[in-house]
């Protein structure tokens, strides 16, 4: 599964903060060094481990790639730092 539960939390929780914290518009520049932090690396990186820790331990059928999916979790939280980037601006020129 490319998409786990650690995924669909961050997201409802990226909508969340999204729908409440964009009224008080943050600075450009933290912001935009915080959405490159969390979602070109800490973000990602979670979500691997949490992979990790979930999937069984290795038996003789593991081998290197059945956790190979795991490397598609950065292009996809890349995806959404720039979906919500986006967003972002997209509610900025709406006021």
């Amino acid at each position: 599964m490319l998409i786990s539960y650690f995924d669909y939390a961050v997201c409802c929780l990226l909508a969340g903060s999204t729908l409440v914290w964009w009224k008080y518009r943050p600075m450009w520049r933290p912001r935009c060094l915080l959405g490159l932090l969390l979602f070109g690396l800490v973000l990602p990186l979670l979500s691997q481990d949490v992979e990790f820790r979930l999937h069984p331990q290795p038996t003789e059928s593991f081998d290197a790639f059945t956790m190979a999916y795991t490397y598609f979790k950065f292009p996809l939280y890349w995806g959404i730092g720039v979906l919500q980037q986006v967003v972002w601006l997209w509610l900025a020129k709406r006021q």
